[in-house]
């Protein structure tokens, strides 16, 4: 025990008194071993990074532009020119998904599935559905005289593509005031305590 806690005795006298000894490392370490390791670092940057934008408006349009793209390479798309609307509707309904696949993973999947939502997820109360590979909500609307979308708006959790969409309705809204802006965001999209 004495070794443990305080070396060797000759660690307490003077360093030229320690003894002498010649320490010789066996011949099989001394032989170079080179080991080989292979590394692949998978990084999942996104294509378009939606943080470097403040406008909703160019975000859609950059978008449409890359489908637009990425459909020329796979031979489907032969469109030139200016966009279109169908092509900036594409674009949106691109970052919906993006945007509830990031938040509602969980939801999505097991709805694909045709399996219910636990009662313990935080969008189970609004009884969610999946229309159009988009998650909806149901509501007391459902009897209503409304259109199709507004009694199921699309759901959007609080993300930067909603902050892009609250300030392009804002603007769009020639800057009415909060309430006026969520009753036309309200009109297609749920952002819950919004």
């Amino acid at each position: 025990m004495i070794l443990w806690w305080s070396g060797p005795r000759w660690l307490k006298i003077p360093r030229y008194d320690w003894p002498q000894q010649k320490f010789r490392v066996p011949d099989e370490y001394m032989q170079e071993k080179r080991i080989v390791v292979h590394t692949a670092i998978v990084k999942d940057d996104p294509l378009i990074d939606i943080s470097r934008f403040s406008s909703l408006t160019r975000l859609l349009r950059v978008t449409a532009y890359v489908l637009r793209f990425l459909g020329k390479l796979g031979g489907k798309n032969t469109q030139t020119g200016p966009l279109v609307a169908a092509e900036i509707s594409e674009a949106e309904e691109f970052w919906v998904k993006q945007v509830q696949r990031g938040h509602f993973h969980f939801e999505i999947t097991r709805l694909n599935r045709g399996q219910q939502i636990p009662a313990a997820s935080r969008i189970w109360s609004l009884a969610p559905y999946l229309q159009e590979g988009l998650l909806c909500v149901k509501g007391r609307l459902e009897q209503s005289e409304l259109t199709q979308e507004e009694k199921h708006p699309i759901l959007l959790p609080r993300s930067k593509y909603t902050d892009l969409l609250i300030l392009h309705e804002h603007n769009r809204g020639f800057h009415l005031g909060v309430i006026a802006t969520l009753s036309r965001l309200r009109e297609r999209f749920w952002i819950p305590k919004g």
